[in-house]
């Protein structure tokens, strides 16, 4: 692959798999993963990779739609102290729609870029990629491209 050697997650309890970098440390024990049901950390600690994913409830006695999870995305990163730099829908590998959101920290200090699929009804996938460089951002890119919503 263009991010080196790969190694795949495959959700026990939804149907969504995505591949990783191999080298990234799947058991640290750092603050920051407790946040995620998941967490990868890059050798070095240069990116975290964060997945979130479960059975969402409902939001006015409706379903939850990727603009609902667009917009609580948004105000849960400004009350972070992050900057919205932008969001855009996406068509997977698959041709479902999906959101890839990107933030900044006010100071510089890293980026996050956010990869939200929503599979009907309600069960979502999230990828969050926190990262200090821009090099970074190819393994998000390839990682979105291998998402996958498995059988």
């Amino acid at each position: 692959s263009p991010i080196g050697r790969v190694s795949r997650y495959e959700s026990s309890d939804f149907p969504f798999a995505i591949a990783y970098p191999a080298s990234y440390d799947t058991q640290a024990a750092i603050e920051l993963c407790r946040a995620y049901s998941h967490c990868f950390v890059a050798p070095g600690s240069g990116a975290i990779i964060g997945i979130v994913e479960g059975q969402l409830g409902e939001i006015d006695g409706r379903p939850f739609t990727l603009e609902d999870l667009r917009a609580d995305l948004e105000a849960s990163s400004l009350e972070s102290g992050l900057q919205v730099l932008s969001h855009q829908e996406i068509i997977t590998q698959a041709g479902a729609p999906a959101l890839v959101s990107s933030f900044e920290e006010l100071d510089d200090a890293y980026r996050v870029k956010v990869f939200t699929y929503l599979l009907e009804p309600n069960v979502m996938f999230r990828l969050v990629f926190i990262y200090s460089a821009k090099r970074f951002e190819e393994v998000f890119d390839y990682m979105v491209s291998s998402f996958e919503v498995t059988p």
